[in-house]
């Protein structure tokens, strides 16, 4: 019987540092999002790699990073609520647009309704949509409401992705 066949060391060291790059390279597809939002300045080089393979990079989501600067609930002459709000973008780079959750609270503030708002019901803009909020700006919004019930007495506005 003959002996089976050994792999010379190099081969195993190659064999090795290949199967980590073909690792490193899949962790970083399937965590591209995630990387680009911790390290924006590696935006650049993920955007040629999904060029070239056919992905698609999503915008950074950091709450931290974005503030409600002002916000304001009013009844029009129709009887129906406009909320209008500002939000800020404190970050460098370009964030996601995020959702609005909205309640509105009675006297006791006790919640009466609670809703969220996705970005395309309160933008309507799909190329704003896909632009994302710019960097380190302010954007103000308005939001038409129609509320059956109790008319509200208060309001909490929240964000979240």
């Amino acid at each position: 019987a003959r002996a089976p066949r050994r792999m010379p060391p190099w081969a195993w060291a190659v064999s090795s540092a290949l199967l980590a790059v073909v690792l490193l390279a899949q962790t970083a597809y399937f965590l591209r999002d995630a990387l680009v939002s911790r390290l924006p300045q590696t935006r650049p080089a993920f955007e040629q790699a999904c060029a070239a393979l056919g992905c698609a990079l999503s915008l950074p989501k950091s709450l931290a990073q974005l503030q409600i600067v002002g916000s304001d609930l009013q009844t029009e002459a129709s009887g129906r609520l406009k909320l209008t709000l500002t939000l800020g973008n404190r970050a460098g780079q370009a964030q996601a647009w995020p959702m609005l959750v909205l309640t509105l609270t009675d006297q006791r503030n006790r919640p009466l309704a609670r809703r969220s708002f996705a970005p395309s019901e309160y933008l309507g803009d799909p190329r704003r949509i896909e632009a994302g909020i710019p960097p380190r700006s302010e954007q103000v919004l308005s939001l038409p409401l129609t509320v059956r019930g109790p008319a509200p007495m208060g309001f909490d506005l929240q964000l979240s992705y």
